[in-house]
């Protein structure tokens, strides 16, 4: 693979489902590349990433790449834990949340660069993988605040991050600490734009950083030692109207 500041995406159509990539990263993807017991057979499936859905973190050469399945949550999972229904591929998940990453990479902002994705519709029905880079040496922000607290400057640098997205009215679904990345330079990340995408009514923008702080005491809830206090959120909310 070789890395590229833009993204150039083409997409397939055969017997294994639809398929679209970045050619500037990679040359023809196989629908190998969306099953784990391949990388696994090839000794480069890394882990297993936790969270909503079922996702795997991979070694590729000089790339390190995140598999995602996409999986239902709540009470529809028990019915059908990977079937969507079929309203066409451009309103399918991988190809939105495929094209929404793509859109960030041109306005420069800091979320994961897409590698590839893949739909396979059965009739009514669709089942769907998104592959990415991974940041390289982060962590999640919840993870973090499990071992440790942040100083203002980062929390400030967190609302930042957050307003950038806001200003080109990027509405991501589900902002919460699992879903902000810290990298080793300090460096902040969203990631999981799973049904996200732009809305220029920004009413939501509120909506969006009430949902996370209810993510950060809920985690406080869970830990007896958790390293989170309302100076820190002010201090995030400093940073997001600076």
């Amino acid at each position: 693979m070789a890395n590229s500041s833009g993204v150039r995406s083409i997409s397939e159509h055969s017997e294994h489902g639809y398929i679209i990539y970045d050619a500037r990263l990679s040359g023809q993807i196989s629908a190998q590349w969306f099953d784990p017991e391949y990388w696994k057979t090839h000794g480069e499936l890394e882990t297993v990433a936790t969270g909503r859905g079922q996702a795997w973190f991979i070694q590729s050469q000089d790339q390190q790449l995140v598999l995602r399945h996409y999986c239902r949550g709540g009470l529809a999972a028990s019915f059908s834990p990977d079937r969507y229904v079929w309203t066409g591929l451009q309103r399918t998940r991988a190809w939105r949340e495929y094209h929404l990453l793509a859109r960030l990479q041109a306005l420069g902002l800091p979320a994961p660069r897409p590698v590839a994705a893949r739909v396979v519709r059965s009739g009514i029905l669709y089942r769907a993988d998104l592959l990415t880079l991974r940041i390289p040496d982060s962590q999640p922000l919840s993870r973090i605040l499990e071992q440790q607290g942040l100083d203002s400057e980062h929390w400030q640098e967190i609302g930042k991050c957050i307003r950038a997205f806001h200003r080109h009215a990027i509405r991501h679904a589900d902002l919460n600490a699992h879903n902000i990345l810290l990298d080793s330079h300090g460096r902040v990340y969203l990631i999981d734009f799973d049904k996200s995408g732009v809305d220029q009514d920004r009413s939501w923008q509120q909506m969006t950083l009430d949902r996370l702080h209810r993510s950060l005491h809920k985690l406080q809830a869970q830990f007896t030692d958790y390293h989170f206090t309302e100076h820190d959120w002010q201090a995030l909310q400093n940073g997001y109207r600076s």
